[in-house]
């Protein structure tokens, strides 16, 4: 049984980890739409209020850090602890 929860608390790990790459990567993905969004909106005639409202949105967040897991503090680390605090 303490194998059994092991295994499950090292993919879960696994599971937090690929979760946390795929949100920064998704940050980076909005970050660049916005950007893209504001330099097609300077190409065309368009209003001052809509730039600044696009400019003004850059300085928000769109996704918020992942939450701290108790899996670690390296990321990229492949060396969890199990249950029983030996290295899996």
């Amino acid at each position: 049984m303490e194998r059994k929860n092991a295994d499950l608390y090292w993919k879960n790990c696994q599971i937090m980890q690929e979760n946390a790459r795929l949100r920064r990567t998704a940050a980076l993905l909005a970050r660049e739409n916005q950007l893209l969004k504001i330099e097609f909106e300077r190409k065309k005639p368009v209003k001052k209020e809509s730039t600044s409202a696009a400019s003004a949105a850059l300085t928000s967040d769109p996704i918020p850090p992942p939450p701290t897991s108790g899996c670690g503090t390296d990321s990229g680390s492949n060396s969890a602890k199990t249950a029983d605090g030996s290295n899996h």
